[in-house]
């Protein structure tokens, strides 16, 4: 997602330093912008080509890493969330989403919040 002139800032202190101004932005849900940036929406549509090739690739199942924007873009598209509250279940830092392709178009959660345990090094 391009988060615009807020690349690299936190959510709290986006909100500490924008207040009202962004409450009100966080409050138009898919339609939220950055100055400079791209909503939700917009971002959702930017990943429907890359999902319709996943659809049609034949894999079985294809892993992707990403920001929490884009992973946040792609449950509200599969599950109908409009962002506007919260999306029913929560998105820990170090979990992984696992999506299901129902065809080229539709995209549903198959399994929110999987817990991800890190690797132990020697």
């Amino acid at each position: 997602m391009d988060w615009g002139r807020w690349e690299g800032c936190s959510l709290a202190g986006l909100r500490a330093r924008h207040g009202e101004e962004m409450r009100t932005n966080e409050a138009r849900g898919l339609e939220f912008r950055p100055p400079g940036g791209e909503t939700p929406r917009e971002v959702q549509a930017r990943l429907h080509p890359l999902l319709r090739e996943l659809a049609g690739s034949g894999a079985e199942a294809v892993g992707v890493v990403s920001h929490k924007g884009v992973i946040r873009a792609l449950l509200a598209l599969a599950t109908g969330w409009d962002m506007l509250r919260g999306p029913g279940f929560r998105v820990p830092e170090g979990s992984a989403q696992v999506f299901r392709l129902e065809d080229r178009d539709r995209l549903s959660l198959a399994c929110p919040a999987l817990a991800l345990v890190p690797e132990r090094c020697g």
